[in-house]
Order: structure tokens, then C-alpha cells, then sequence
């Protein structure tokens, strides 16, 4: 999925932009380290296939930093020696969160998305197409709804407070300034 929002978010955009988006793909698909239970973990295919890459980058805590797009997309990327900088996030989560809030920053007339049930891009680019995409997201979240009240009655371990969380935290405060502008109007 990170790798799919990487292309998404490079559709339409300015040369410069895809050159950033790039350079972020490689310093984290490629390169990217990650934290898991508080140790340094590598999940980037450069480094997961080249042990002496693999010692050079944790050969310094000098050389890693942590992942910030708008830092990390202006680093050199080496393709013929080892890389100067690696780059690492606390979870996986974090990496794409701060790929969305760059991603955002594109400037482009349109939005886009992957419908995996066509298994096809939507440009969004008029009300109708939101408005479809909203009736859409209606729809998933009454099946969810359905789901977790049948599924919440025999299993305890469900916690739905923390799904409510995650799925309130998707609505971050860009999005419901944007909701409540619309209602406004």
C-alpha cells in the first residue's frame, strides 16, 4: 500500500514533485529502517539484499535520522556506493502518514484514489465523483458497523474503542475544517 500511494500521489504532479516523490520511495521502500519494540529493524529491499550495505548503515547512528519528507526528499540518492543517510520512522504507520501530509502538498486540480473493487484509479476532479465516493464510504462503513455488532457479541477481545479511535483519527483536523466548511455552506 505505500508503494501504491507513492504512485498515486505522483499522478498529475509537477516533474520536480515526482523527483522528490522519487527520492522518497528510495530512501524508504529501498533504504528505510523502521522501529519495532524499540530496535532498529531494516524493511528496504537495497538494504534486505547487501550485507555490506546492511553493516554500513548501522555500522554509525551518525549516518540515520529520523524520516521527515520534506528533509529527506533533498538527499542525494547514490546508486553506484553506499548512502550517506538512511532514514527510519517509529512504525509503518508513521512512514505513510507522513507520506499522505506531503503528498497533500502537491498541487494538482484533482484528487486520486485506487478503488480496489475495480482494481482501477479515480480521478477525483467534480462533486459528482466525490459525492459517489462519500455514498461509497457510507456503505463500507454500514457494513463494518453491521459486522462489528455481530462479531462484538461473541468475541471479547474486539475493543471497539480503539477501532473508533483509529478510524476517528483518519478524519485528522485538515479533513473536518473541510467538513465544516462544507456543512456551512
Amino acid at each position: 500500500q505505500f508503494s501504491q500511494e507513492l504512485g498515486l500521489a505522483s499522478l498529475g504532479a509537477s516533474d520536480d514533485d515526482v523527483e522528490k516523490l522519487a527520492t522518497l520511495y528510495f530512501f524508504t521502500v529501498e533504504f528505510g529502517l523502521c522501529k519495532q519494540d524499540g530496535e532498529m529493524k531494516v524493511y528496504g529491499a537495497g538494504l534486505l539484499s547487501s550485507v555490506a550495505e546492511l553493516r554500513h548503515a548501522i555500522s554509525s547512528t551518525d549516518k540515520i535520522h529520523r524520516f521527515d519528507p520534506d528533509v529527506t526528499c533533498k538527499q542525494e540518492c547514490i546508486i553506484t556506493a553506499y548512502q550517506n543517510a538512511y532514514w527510519y520512522t517509529d512504525t509503518f504507520e508513521e512512514a505513510k502518514e507522513k507520506m499522505r501530509k506531503f503528498a497533500e502538498q502537491i498541487q494538482r486540480p484533482f484528487g486520486v484514489r485506487y478503488n480496489p473493487y475495480t482494481q482501477s484509479i479515480e480521478v477525483l476532479s467534480n462533486a459528482r465523483k466525490i459525492s459517489d465516493l462519500v455514498s461509497e464510504l457510507r456503505g463500507d462503513i454500514c457494513i463494518i458497523n453491521a459486522a462489528l455488532k455481530k462479531i462484538g457479541m461473541r468475541d471479547s477481545s474486539l475493543d471497539l474503542a480503539d477501532l473508533a479511535q483509529y478510524l476517528r483519527s483518519g478524519l485528522n483536523s485538515d479533513c473536518q475544517e473541510t467538513i465544516d466548511a462544507i456543512s456551512e455552506d
